[in-house]
């Protein structure tokens, strides 16, 4: 691989962490709830029904539909709270969140590319000037 192929690899990969890190707002991320919490599941995080009168009372006052940091003295750990859809808690680590993430970027080149073959073929569509 020559220095020019390194350089427009590396940029290309600076450029979609960048856009990522965009779309998830400061490692929080916001999107249809149904994906997410597919995606979530599948990175590793653990679903907990907010089930009792208390567990909703703390669960509203938390951010809604995003993924959220927080520290404690075991370490970090990543939240996503629904209590209008599905009335739970997803709680993870840093490798399921790191996980999550990677699948997020995947999801998002996977609908770009789609966006891009919608796009070239209609270029070749009777209506366009």
């Amino acid at each position: 691989m020559t220095i020019k192929h390194f350089t427009i690899i590396a940029s290309l990969l600076i450029l979609s962490l960048s856009v990522l890190s965009c779309a998830t707002g400061n490692q929080s991320v916001s999107s249809s709830s149904g994906d997410i919490e597919r995606l979530l599941l599948e990175a590793g995080f653990l679903r907990k029904p907010i089930d009792s009168p208390e567990k909703m009372e703390r669960a509203r006052i938390e951010v809604q539909r995003k993924v959220i940091p927080y520290q404690d003295l075991e370490g970090v750990y990543y939240i996503y709270v629904d209590v209008d859809l599905c009335r739970c808690v997803y709680t993870g680590n840093e490798s399921a969140f790191n996980r999550f993430e990677e699948l997020m970027f995947l999801k998002n080149v996977e609908r770009n590319r789609h966006i891009d073959n919608r796009l070239r073929s209609n270029q070749d569509e009777p209506w366009r000037n």
